[in-house]
């Protein structure tokens, strides 16, 4: 009988310490009493995500071009013909994008002052009570420590809450509970920017109830002391829709963000804050609409061959050459031939 309950008692132990492991990854602070044991987890944690995520891309990768339709002939003379071009090139498409992008957010950073370091995202999920988290493959060891500032092609992707020596977590802009000041391009007003859970919509409130608000605005980050968790500067998202007037007390905005949450691969912490503000040099300049060329008063009309040449305008006569004479008080007889200085307007306007 006891030998028939040892493994009941075995198994109930078991399923205590990983209910236990996975309340504190949702509760636990990174500065409370259990910080320390969920670093821990995430010092062991870490490196499995980094490697299982290393392993099992190409694996996936192979089984989602052999399970996406089509017969069997056809996915192997793709893959085929994927694998010369990959030959032919040097270097995978994979990787000549992650290198475009790489280079992209390089330079954002360098438009802003940032100093960044460049992580992968290896893991996506909830944890620590956000909704919307990711999981990068650098940590202590790389210089990260909560409440930095994360960075993705486009702008701000979020910041971090929890690190482990080989791995941290980001809480993204989009989350329910995320909110950052923003300030408008230009104008200077300033407010704060929340995330609704919709990783395609954010909201923005205006503090000033008779500041400036249009679609079309553009948001940056307002900066937070010493940098963290953010830092001054960094494109959030465009104005889409306002609703309320100027007056009221409560004005709201949604905004699209510019960084696309759902296909986050290369980021950048930023580890280092710039000296001075960089307001809006990171924002990629709007371009400027066209405006339609209005013809001139003194544009030449073309004459057809063979027609008369047109009569000098009032506007012509009263610019006349620099060559040319006083006009004489005296009218020249109709048979006349005008010659030199004496010469008819019609003639000196050509």
């Amino acid at each position: 009988m006891r030998e028939s309950r040892r493994p009941r008692i075995i198994l109930g132990v078991l399923l205590l310490i990983a209910f236990s492991f996975i309340a504190i990854d949702l509760r636990a602070d990174a500065n409370g009493p259990l910080g320390g044991v969920k670093k821990i987890t995430g010092s062991v944690l870490g490196p499995m995500e980094n490697a299982a995520s290393s392993f099992t891309s190409p694996v996936r990768g192979f089984v989602d071009n052999l399970t996406s339709g089509g017969s069997k002939d056809e996915q192997i003379a793709t893959l085929e013909t994927e694998v010369q071009r990959l030959r032919d090139s040097g270097a995978s498409g994979d990787a000549q994008h992650r290198m475009t992008e790489l280079n992209d957010l390089l330079r954002m950073s360098a438009a802003g002052q940032y100093r960044v370091v460049p992580a992968q995202v290896i893991g996506i999920g909830s944890s620590q009570g956000f909704a919307r988290t990711v999981t990068l493959d650098i940590g202590q060891r790389d210089g990260i420590s909560a409440d930095m500032t994360v960075l993705a092609l486009g702008g701000l992707a979020g910041r971090v809450v929890a690190v482990s020596s080989t791995s941290c977590v980001v809480v993204l802009l989009v989350d329910a509970t995320a909110s950052v000041g923003g300030r408008l391009e230009g104008a200077g007003e300033i407010g704060f920017v929340s995330g609704t859970g919709n990783e395609s919509e954010l909201e923005f409130q205006l503090l000033d109830p008779y500041g400036p608000l249009k679609a079309g605005d553009r948001i940056v980050t307002f900066g937070s002391k010493a940098g963290k968790p953010y830092v001054p500067g960094v494109p959030i998202g465009e104005v889409t829709e306002v609703s309320g007037t100027p007056g009221q007390l409560t004005r709201l905005a949604k905004v699209k963000p510019f960084v696309n949450v759902s296909t986050l691969d290369i980021v950048a912490v930023v580890i280092e804050p710039p000296r001075d503000n960089p307001r809006d040099s990171v924002l990629v300049p709007s371009p400027e609409p066209t405006s339609s060329a209005t013809p001139s008063a003194s544009a030449t009309i073309p004459v057809p061959s063979g027609s008369p040449a047109p009569k000098a305008s009032t506007s012509a006569a009263a610019k006349p050459s620099v060559s040319a004479k006083p006009t004489p008080t005296t009218t020249p007889k109709p048979s006349a031939k005008p010659t030199g200085d004496g010469a008819s307007p019609a003639a000196s306007a050509r």
